[in-house]
């Protein structure tokens, strides 16, 4: 965001209306606060997130060699690691377990451990964002049609699926057209797919374009019928 100068401040009378104007936290120069995701005390993004990463690299030279006693002092310390097992408790992480993909290093819990910690990881993101906006459109279709299913569905602890129907044993995937045409989640899907159908699970994949053009409702008529 660019900052206004001194000149473009002046008023009718030529006097300059300093009582808005604030100085960066960052930069150090004077702007006029127009959003809340700054708390006003950043003239732009770029100096909320440089200052964010200086305070984060100031942290880490301190915290070399130091307990949280040491930096954040006894009281403050106590409740960071009631915080700390709050987490671990709710998401079933036990400590000291290493992820069988470092190397050098002997992993005491098998790979399907931390296969379903990352599916829980994906539900959990899910709920707090949302369905998409192609997926709120599968949804209401199959509402309106009376049809019972399951949204973000969880198979055998190793994929979640957009929409599951229990009667027909379908899956439903509303498929975005960037995030699935990258490499990485190209091979992901084929994988998905071999996995859902070696399961017996009848699959429709159906892209944003079809559902924004409602081309795919006679797709899944034809399923229904």
């Amino acid at each position: 965001m660019k900052t206004k100068t001194l000149e473009q401040q002046e008023g009718k009378n030529g006097v300059l209306s300093s009582l808005n104007m604030k100085i960066c936290k960052f930069c150090n120069q004077q702007f006029e606060p127009k959003y809340k995701w700054n708390k006003n005390i950043f003239c732009s993004r770029g100096c909320r997130v440089n200052s964010s990463k200086n305070t984060l690299r100031e942290f880490n030279k301190k915290r070399i060699g130091r307990t949280f006693e040491d930096i954040f002092g006894k009281e403050k310390a106590a409740i960071i690691k009631k915080k700390q097992s709050i987490a671990v408790s709710k998401n079933n992480i036990r400590k000291g377990i290493v992820p069988p993909s470092r190397k050098g290093i002997k992993s005491t819990m098998p790979i399907e451990f931390f296969r379903k910690i990352g599916v829980l990881s994906v539900i959990a993101q899910s709920k707090n964002k949302g369905p998409t906006s192609i997926e709120r459109i599968l949804y209401k279709y199959l509402e309106k049609r009376g049809i019972c299913f399951d949204q973000q569905y969880l198979i055998n602890d190793h994929f979640v699926v957009d929409a599951y129907i229990p009667s027909l044993n379908l899956v439903i995937e509303a498929d975005g057209n960037y995030w699935h045409s990258l490499e990485k989640n190209i091979k992901r899907d084929r994988s998905k797919n071999a996995y859902l159908t070696k399961c017996g699970f009848d699959l429709i994949r159906l892209t944003e374009t079809e559902i924004n053009n409602g081309c795919f409702c006679e797709k899944l008529n034809e399923r229904f019928r």
